[in-house]
């Protein structure tokens, strides 16, 4: 079994499959009986084989461990078949188009990029307010990207005055969301409350969207890859013991019609 890596011929980021072929003797002795050049397109089945099984289990597992919002990443989950006949050169590769599922596969470590820590969406976010983890992906709405942060106007003396100018902001321009810097410092959605030029908008209540917290977060890996890698090579012998069966048949046939 190869690494989790990039194949050359495919700009793909995926596990690399290549195989010793198991010892089934007398079927390879009837093949070899139809000319040597005959093993090696059962060679080159059995790897195609794998790596299409091997993304077939891939895809279930993806879908078991991860939230799917649409079918994108399970069709970035391809396999790329081994073309040449030459069994020296001979290779077939399963994985996905998408750097992110390569994180995933290995884990990975995100770093603040500013002032302010990694944005951790809460479950709020998800709308799974209270829950512990949050199961769900982030609702549309609350994608980072589609956020505007309400900005204050003018600067405050304080950091509590700070406060207070960022939800009188929001409530004044209907922009609801804004960074407040408390003990748990995050984006945070103001909710209700009505426009007053002087102290907490009466009413406006705060949920948290993303934290800012933490200025590294580490994920652990989720391995969906490695798994059915794992289990399509240890069928490899019955890959290839059908392998050598369809070839032994095809070349039958075509001496049959000569």
């Amino acid at each position: 079994m190869g690494a989790f890596g990039r194949v050359p011929s495919g700009a793909f980021d995926m596990l690399t499959i290549k195989m010793d072929k198991a010892p089934l003797e007398y079927l390879e002795n009837e093949l070899d009986k139809f000319g040597k050049h005959t093993m090696p397109y059962a060679i080159r089945d059995t790897l195609n084989t794998m790596a299409y099984e091997t993304s077939r289990v891939a895809k279930k597992n993806a879908d078991r461990l991860f939230v799917m919002r649409n079918t994108f990443t399970a069709r970035s989950i391809q396999f790329e078949r081994a073309k040449s006949l030459d069994m020296r050169r001979m290779e077939s590769a399963a994985g996905s188009l998408q750097t992110y599922m390569r994180e995933q596969e290995e884990g990975f470590t995100r770093c603040k990029s500013g002032k302010h820590g990694v944005p951790v969406p809460t479950s709020y976010a998800a709308g799974q307010q209270g829950a512990r983890p949050r199961t769900k992906p982030v609702r549309r709405a609350n994608w980072m990207a589609r956020l505007k942060v309400a900005r204050a106007r003018r600067r405050a003396q304080t950091r509590g005055q700070d406060i207070v100018l960022a939800v009188q902001t929001a409530v004044a321009t209907g922009q609801r969301v804004v960074f407040l810097p408390l003990r748990h410092p995050g984006l945070y959605r103001v909710l209700g409350g009505r426009r007053t030029e002087r102290g907490w908008p009466k009413g406006a209540k705060l949920k948290m969207l993303y934290s800012l917290e933490d200025s590294t977060i580490t994920t652990e890996p989720r391995r969906w890859l490695e798994p059915a890698a794992k289990l399509v090579i240890s069928k490899r012998e019955e890959y290839y013991r059908k392998a050598v069966l369809r070839q032994i048949e095809i070349n039958r046939q075509f001496r049959g019609k000569r």
